[in-house]
C-alpha cells in the first residue's frame, strides 16, 4: 500500500483528467486518468467507499487507503480522496471500507537531525544575534510537537476555550521574558523567551524554508519545515497545528506563538508564525489567543 508521501507525489507530479473506462463486466465507469511525466498512465475509478453495508459515492468520488496511520488520532488513517472539486490526502476513520491501489518501490528522504537536545540554542547566522531553540517547549526531540499553550499562559490545558483564556480581549504589552506570561521563560528558565514578531519575521525573511519529514521520539514520521540559515545551520519546525477546545489539528501546518500582542479592536489576537507546504508568514488573525499553539523559544 502507498505511503502518504507517495500519494502526495502522485498528486503533485501527474496530470489528472476525469474520464470513463469499461470494466471487466462491460460496464462504463467514471474515474481519472493519471498521467506521469513520462507519458505512462493509470486509471483510478471513482469507487467510493463502504460504511457498514452501504456503498457510498460510487461514481462520484474516489477513496483510497494509504499505509500511514493518522498522526493525532489512533482511530484514523490517511487516505487519498478525490472528486470533481477536490483532491487531497486526509485522515479518515479506519472502520470505513476504502479501495487499495498497490505500489512498488519508492524512497523518500528523511531529515537527519544533528542533535536530539531540544534546549540547544542554534545559531542561524541572523543579524540580530537571535538563536533559536532546537525544539518546542514540552518536546523530547526536535520533531516532537511538544505542549500547546494559549497565548500569555504558561501551562498546557485539557481544553482551549475563550471562557478559560486568561488574556482573550485584554489589552496587554509585549511580555517576552516574563515568567508569568512567557511559556518559554516559565518552563525553560531565564535564558529563554518566546520570540517577538520581529524575530519571527527575521526568521521568515532570512532563512531558506523546505517542507520535509523527520522522525520523532516515538519513531513516527512527522511533517514540518527545515529552516536553514545563511551559515548552513538549521532547525526543524514540526507541523504541530493547533488545539481548539479539546480537538487537535496537526500534520498539515504548524503555528507558533510570539510574545507580541495585538491591541484595541484586535485584542482577541496575537502574532504567530504560520507555515505549511505552501508557504510561511507571520500573522495575527485566524488564530485567537484562546487557541493552543506550540512555542519555540529563542535566546538573544
Amino acid at each position: 500500500m502507498p505511503a502518504e508521501e507517495q500519494m502526495q507525489e502522485l498528486m503533485d507530479n501527474c496530470k489528472w483528467k476525469r474520464c470513463k473506462a469499461t470494466n471487466s463486466a462491460g460496464e462504463i465507469v467514471k474515474g481519472y486518468k493519471v498521467t506521469g511525466p513520462n507519458g505512462n498512465f493509470i486509471f483510478l475509478p471513482l469507487a467510493g467507499h463502504r460504511r457498514g453495508s452501504e456503498l457510498r459515492l460510487a461514481g462520484s468520488g474516489g477513496d483510497y487507503w494509504s499505509s500511514m496511520p493518522s498522526e493525532y488520532d489512533c482511530g484514523d488513517a490517511c487516505h487519498l480522496c478525490f472528486d470533481s472539486f477536490l483532491r487531497d490526502v486526509y485522515d479518515g476513520s479506519r472502520d470505513f471500507g476504502r479501495t487499495v491501489r498497490p505500489v512498488q518501490g519508492g524512497e523518500f528522504e528523511r531529515l537527519e537531525l544533528p542533535s536530539q537536545n531540544v534546549e540547544e540554542a542554534v545559531d542561524l547566522g541572523l543579524s540580530s544575534g537571535t538563536k533559536w531553540a532546537n525544539g518546542n517547549v514540552g518536546a523530547k526531540n526536535p520533531a516532537d510537537y511538544g505542549n500547546y499553550f494559549a497565548w500569555g499562559e504558561v501551562n498546557p490545558k485539557e481544553e482551549y476555550t475563550k471562557e478559560n483564556s486568561r488574556t482573550s480581549g485584554e489589552d496587554m504589552e509585549e511580555f517576552a521574558g516574563s515568567p508569568q506570561s512567557d511559556a518559554a521563560t516559565a518552563n525553560w528558565g531565564d535564558n529563554w523567551k518566546m520570540p517577538t514578531k520581529e524575530q519571527m519575521r527575521e526568521l521568515v525573511n532570512n532563512c531558506e524554508w523546505k517542507w520535509c519529514r523527520a522522525i520523532n521520539s516515538a519513531g513516527r514520521v512527522v511533517k514540518g519545515c527545515k529552516v536553514t540559515g545563511k551559515n548552513g545551520n538549521f532547525i526543524f519546525l514540526p507541523a504541530a497545528g493547533d488545539r481548539l477546545g479539546s480537538k487537535l489539528r496537526c500534520g498539515w501546518y504548524g503555528c507558533c506563538w510570539s510574545s507580541t500582542p495585538r491591541g484595541g479592536y484586535y485584542s482577541r489576537y496575537a502574532y504567530y508564525l504560520f507555515f505549511g507546504s505552501g508557504g510561511h508568514h507571520v500573522s495575527y488573525d485566524s488564530r485567537s489567543r484562546d487557541e493552543g499553539l506550540a512555542v519555540r523559544p529563542v535566546q538573544e
